[in-house]
Formats: structure tokens, sequence, C-alpha cells
């Protein structure tokens, strides 16, 4: 082309400025072309070259199957971007971590609520008591666990306090909620609840707990595990008082009562409503506007009697409960209406009955509370649920001293 384009201007124009323009136009062309193509072919060889021995250098050290480098031969992302090989750590790399809150469970739910105070200094350890893991709650009951092994493990709990009755006995852990559905006993109309369902174990029995990178648990610990039979506010409403107490000491022909914090003793003689080998609580009033109050399983347990059974004082309405998780009983006496079924299995703040008059000449609930069962004779160990104030070594059956919570899951009373 260009030695046509010569010869055109050679003998069109026959100017041999022109001619020689134009042979110094077609030198310079010719050297960019030649220039540009033997540079890019040299560049491209020595990128390919790079390319190719870099995919081989880390094909060799990532020790790939047959299949995995044909499938690397094949597809252009992988060569075009760089590999990101996914690293899968070792078990015990990880760290776990337990935290969580301590606080003192009144009213036997097993959450946390406001008005329930935390728990400091209580000794905490994920293993064994004063093993390597171990920590104890601040002043906020707060606690942190850090560098555990990761997995299912065993957490074990310790409080120490100078005064026996002060010490937590018990953990309680929520477990859900529940809806307990209406029904009819004998005839009785049972509205609906929703209760709480929590597991009670000993202190000093370990919690199995299940560790990850961020676990939490919480505390709710317990003096004792009993809580009132009353809905909150019943007893103030009504002026539902003690009025025969537990007779510690039958054989000296008294009993004693419980007032803020001190024991007083009242011989027969002198107290007309305290009698002599009383073995549980009287609580009620000469009113005759508390029969029917609502009364509630003060733990969980098993109806072992409801109905009309034989009594001190003749047929009686009767509930009677055992506590499979401490082994424990409790039961009420003089119902008006019984609102549970033998066999039935009740959770803490579940509907028992009503007080009432029944069997006795004025309205109350007797409310008695036993430690253990003798199969082979029958036996029960009687127990006063609060703590003789006289007795250094005495305890309260009670979630808090000598105080009966009530269960604030069940809300005010009418």
């Amino acid at each position: 082309m260009i030695y046509f384009t010569m010869c055109y201007y050679f003998y069109m124009d026959r100017n041999i400025f022109v001619v020689i323009f134009v042979i110094l136009i077609s030198l310079i062309l010719i050297s960019c072309s030649f220039f540009t193509h033997f540079f890019l072919d040299s560049k491209a060889d020595i990128s390919k070259v790079s390319l190719e021995a870099l995919v081989t250098s880390w094909v060799a050290s990532q020790e790939l199957t047959p299949t995995q480098m044909i499938s690397l031969a094949t597809s252009t992302e992988v060569v075009k971007s760089t590999p990101q090989p996914e690293v899968d750590f070792p078990t015990d790399a990880l760290v776990g971590l337990i935290s969580g809150i301590a606080f003192h469970d009144l009213d036997g739910d097993g959450l946390k609520s406001d008005i329930e105070p935390v728990v400091s200094e209580l000794l905490i350890c994920v293993g064994e008591l004063n093993g390597p893991y171990c920590t104890k709650t601040d002043q906020k009951g707060i606690y942190h666990l850090a560098n555990l092994p990761l997995g299912e493990a065993e957490l074990h709990l310790q409080h120490i306090s100078e005064k026996s009755h002060e010490m937590f006995r018990y953990v309680n852990r929520f477990e859900e909620w529940q809806r307990i559905p209406a029904t009819q006993v004998w005839g009785n109309w049972v509205p609906q609840q929703e209760l709480p369902r929590t597991k009670l174990s000993r202190i000093e029995n370990p919690l199995p707990i299940n560790i990850t990178s961020s676990t939490e648990v919480n505390l709710a610990l317990m003096q004792g595990y009993l809580t009132d039979i009353f809905r909150c506010g019943e007893r103030q409403a009504k002026n539902i008082l003690t009025f025969q107490a537990f007779d510690l000491d039958p054989s000296m022909g008294l009993v004693r009562h419980y007032y803020e914090d001190e024991s007083r003793t009242f011989e027969n003689d002198q107290a007309v409503m305290f009698g002599d080998n009383h073995f549980a609580i009287d609580w009620g009033n000469i009113n005759l506007n508390i029969i029917g109050t609502h009364l509630f399983a003060p733990a969980n347990g098993i109806v072992v009697f409801a109905g009309e059974g034989d009594t001190w004082n003749g047929k009686c309405n009767v509930v009677n409960l055992v506590h499979p998780e401490t082994g424990d009983s409790s039961g009420v006496v003089h119902l008006d209406t019984v609102l549970i079924q033998e066999r039935q299995e009740v959770l803490r703040g579940q509907l028992l009955g009503t007080l009432g008059t029944d069997c006795t000449t004025w309205p109350h609930v007797h409310f008695y509370f036993k430690l253990g069962y003798d199969r082979e004779t029958g036996a029960w160990d009687g127990r006063d649920p609060y703590r003789d104030t006289a007795d250094l070594e005495s305890v309260s059956y009670w979630t808090a001293d000598n105080e009966p919570q009530c269960p604030a899951f069940l809300g005010q009373g009418d």
C-alpha cells in the first residue's frame, strides 16, 4: 500500500518534497507497528509464565486431588482470582465463656425481677470447687468465667455465711412457661393458669451445663423452697393471721409463736388460740368473708390425695402433696372446695382449692409440712416451716427467712 502511494505522488504531482514527506511518514508508521507488536507479545508471554508458575506453586502447596486439579484448570474464576481456602480451627483452639447474675429467687419462678436482690460473694466453679476455673459474683451479683474448654461440663456453687439460716441451700432453674387449661373438678370451675416450670436442686449438687463461646447461666438461689399458699396481698387485705403455730416441744405443753426476730412461748392456759401438740400452722380469722380465698401449691409436686379424708376432726376436705425434688410433703385441710385431682402433677402456684370452715368452727386453713417418708412404717417427720429464732441451728423452709413470699407471677389477690 505504501509503495502504490509513493508511486501515485511521484507520477501525479512530481513534487520531490511531497514524496520525501510521504516516505518519512511511512517509515514512522512501520516502526511503530513493529515495536508495538514485539513489546506486547513479550509482556503477554512473561505474564502468562508468571501466572502459570504461581498457580502451579499454590496447587502443589494445597495437595489437591486430581479431580480438584481438573476443576481448577478448567475454571477461569480460580485462575483470575486469589484462592481463599477455608481454615478449620481445631476444637481445642476455641475458648468458652460463661456469665450471668446470681439473685435471691423470692417467688420461686427462677426469673430475676426488679425486687429480687442480687447475691454477691457466691463461689462459682466449672469442673470442681477450688479448681482452675473459679470466680465469685461481684457486688452486683454478676460473674464471668472465660478461657473455658468447650462442651458439656458441671457448674459447682458454694455460699458461705456466718449464720446458717442466711445461707442459700437451693438452686431453682427456669425451664419454660406452661399453660394449665381450664377444667372442671367435681362440678367446680377451675380457671386457666400460666405458670413457670422450674427444676429445683440442692446447691451442693453440680449443675449440668453446655459451654459455648457465649453461655449465659443466671443463678436463682433460695434459702428454703416453699412459697406462700396465698396470692400476693390477700393476707393483708383480708387480715389473715397465724392463729396456731407449730408446737416445737409437746412434752412441755407449749407452742412457740414467731414474732419479728424473736421466739415467744405461750403456756396452754395463757393463750386460748394456741393448743398443745399442734404440728402445723393455722391461718385465718373469725370473719366469714375470707371463706373462698384461693389456696395455691407452695412448690412443685404430685397430688397424693384430694377430697374428703379422715382427720383428727373427722371427715375433712384435704389436699396432700409430695414434692419429688426434695422428698418432702405438704398439705392443706379444712377446704371449702377442692380444685385438684389425685395423681395430678402440680406446679408452684397452681390452684389447689379454697379456704373454708369444713370440719371446723372458724374459717381457716391448716397447713402442714413434713420431711421425708418412711415407707415401712408410714411415719412422717413433721417440721415447722418457720425457723425457731431461739435455736441457732434451726432453718426456715420458706424461700426467704421466716417470711412466706407470695408467687408474684400470680398477680394480686381479689
